[in-house]
């Protein structure tokens, strides 16, 4: 498999939600997981289209599928805090916020979902 490819249906798919497109956005991350399951950051933007889609079950799936992958990244776990907290689970969203901030104190968004 050319990891190459899977970076090219991974960039369509930023292009399409910045376009406000999440449908075609989401088509295109799954095919280029699909291409390269490994790809923790194409997995990273399907759960932000579908947190962005309210479709919280699914992007905390792969939020952690993720996390799981690398667990040291500080705004994998800030998101997911951001979607915790769209979805109501405020203990949750804090934990997840509380981590992101232990794991970079020099990454704000941490502290604006703290506030």
């Amino acid at each position: 498999m050319d990891p190459s490819k899977s970076r090219w249906h991974h960039n369509l798919s930023l292009c399409y939600k910045g376009q406000g497109n999440l449908a075609a956005a989401e088509m295109e991350s799954k095919t280029s997981i699909a291409m390269e399951p490994g790809y923790t950051e194409g997995i990273f933007h399907l759960a932000n289209i579908q947190k962005d889609m309210k479709r919280f079950d699914e992007c905390f799936v792969n939020y952690a599928k993720a996390i799981q992958m690398q667990p040291k990244k500080a705004n994998y776990h800030n998101n997911l805090g951001f979607a915790y907290f769209n979805a109501n689970k405020f203990g949750m969203a804090k934990d997840s916020f509380l981590e992101s901030a232990r794991l970079n104190q020099k990454y704000p968004n941490p502290r604006s979902g703290l506030a």
